[in-house]
Parts: structure tokens; sequence; C-alpha cells
């Protein structure tokens, strides 16, 4: 299923990318360079894009490991109880 749903994303994914090089092209006239310069660039930034999706945590992980991190030092570095941290 999963397989699937990967095979239409990327379907759809490329599909847009056709229609939005299609439109550039009427819209704006470009030259095939431009617009394959265009599509290069597009296409780069889609794999960022998807790297930084795949491996990057939630906000809240950040604020989770950020949380215990200050108390942490607080009690490290306070001579306070862990109760009053």
């Amino acid at each position: 299923m999963e397989f699937k749903r990967k095979r239409v994303r990327n379907l759809l994914k490329k599909f847009k990318e056709l229609l939005i090089n299609i439109w550039l092209r009427v819209r704006k006239k470009l030259s095939y360079t431009q617009l394959t310069t265009h599509y290069m660039i597009t296409k780069l930034g889609q794999k960022f894009t998807d790297s930084f999706t795949k491996y990057m945590p939630s906000a809240y992980v950040f604020a989770l490991l950020l949380t215990l991190l200050t108390g942490i030092l607080a009690l490290i570095l306070t001579d306070s109880e862990p109760i009053v941290v």
C-alpha cells in the first residue's frame, strides 16, 4: 500500500512540475535553456525540502530537549534543590 502511495505521489509531483514548466514557458516565453535551468533548480530545491522534512524532528522534540537541558543546567549550576527547580 505504501509503495502505491509513493508512486502516486511521485507521479503527481512530476505532473505538477510538467504543468508548471508548460505554464512558465507559455507565460514568459522562456527559451529552452532558461526552462531547463529553472527545472533543475526546482528539482534541486525539492530534494533539499524532501531530505529536510525526512530527517528533521518536530518542534515538540526541540522544546522537550531544551526544557530538559535547562532543568539539568539549573540543578548543576545553582544551589537549588530539585523540587525548587
